[in-house]
């Protein structure tokens, strides 16, 4: 009996160890990841994925390699192309790990938005519904409304997101530039959506 107890606490104590040792390197991978983001996307997305395929079970490296991909995106545009199927997966894996994180739904609007796809159903109106939810404070909730709005010619709404994200206090500058763009040239018409397509990347969705 003593010799099955003493089997257990080892197995348990080597599950332990080995386990703590995949975070240890998941977060290493991690580390480089944000020290590289600004001078090579393409480097940290690749140690983001390897990053969550070591620890699948942690949810801000699911969130946060979904980020380094939007990063990686904005960086290449014409170089880096996502397949519907490859969109989705992405987001389902930081969806799964935060639902109503304003950076994950801006993060899906943007791409909804960008893609066309905003077209296809009715996801759009869920995603901003929910960024409202919970980004209200963040610029770029208020300059993804603006953008939809654009792009289903609703003025109404386009005059009630400038107004709402122009209010803050705090946004990003872009953002704020681009709020203030669109106030200026509202006056009949809503901006012509050829001219403000596609929807720009900010490093840090919703950011300031």
């Amino acid at each position: 009996m003593h010799l099955v107890l003493r089997f257990v606490l080892l197995a348990l104590v080597s599950c332990t160890i080995i386990s703590g040792l995949y975070v240890y390197v998941a977060h290493v991978h991690f580390g480089v990841a944000r020290a590289t983001i600004e001078e090579d996307s393409f480097y940290a997305f690749r140690r983001m994925v390897r990053a969550v395929h070591v620890s699948r079970l942690d949810p801000d490296l699911r969130k946060n390699a979904t980020m380094a991909l939007v990063t990686l995106m904005a960086d290449r545009p014409t170089q880096v192309q996502l397949s519907p199927g490859a969109a989705d997966k992405f987001h389902n894996m930081a969806s799964s790990a935060a639902k109503y994180s304003p950076a994950v739904l801006m993060i899906r609007a943007q791409y909804l938005l960008n893609s066309g796809r905003w077209k296809d159903d009715d996801e759009i109106i869920h995603v901003l519904r929910d960024l409202r939810r919970s980004g209200s404070l963040y610029s770029g909730t208020w300059l993804m409304e603006a953008h939809y709005a654009i792009k289903s010619q609703n003025i109404g709404r386009l005059i009630r997101a400038i107004d709402r994200g122009l209010a803050l206090k705090k946004g990003h500058p872009d953002h704020m530039d681009l709020l203030r763009r669109y106030k200026a040239e509202l006056t009949s018409e809503i901006p012509d959506e050829a001219t403000h397509s596609p929807v720009p990347a900010a490093r840090l969705p919703g950011g300031g």
